[in-house]
């Protein structure tokens, strides 16, 4: 098997705020060696009740609503969050899209919010 370099990640997207879906230890990793890091409010409420850091204080850390989709350049590179509904909460599919390109990743079976 071979594993990911960590070291060569740029960017990293959050799902949700749900423990099999997010390594807080590792999330805090990326944010403080600079990784630019996309969390939805829930997933950052979550950072910040564990009182370790604060994401708010990072400049390569974006926040974004857990209702509406957003579209993030990365840097050739489009990504759309799309909210979907997931038992609780709300979580996030991502869109990538380069050149004539267009990838969706889902990371767990949920309703996509216009096509219940």
């Amino acid at each position: 098997m071979t594993m990911i370099d960590i070291e060569t990640i740029n960017y990293v997207f959050i799902s949700h705020r749900h423990a099999d879906h997010l390594n807080l230890p590792l999330v805090r990793y990326f944010i403080t060696t600079g990784k630019m890091c996309f969390l939805p409010q829930g997933v950052a409420d979550k950072i910040i009740e564990e009182d370790k850091l604060n994401p708010l204080e990072y400049d390569n850390v974006t926040i974004f609503d857990n209702t509406e989709e957003e579209t993030f350049i990365c840097g050739e590179t489009l990504v759309t969050a799309v909210p979907q509904k997931h038992w609780d909460i709300v979580n996030y599919a991502y869109v990538i899209e380069k050149d004539d390109y267009r990838i969706y990743i889902r990371p767990i079976w949920t309703h996509y919010p216009h096509h219940d």
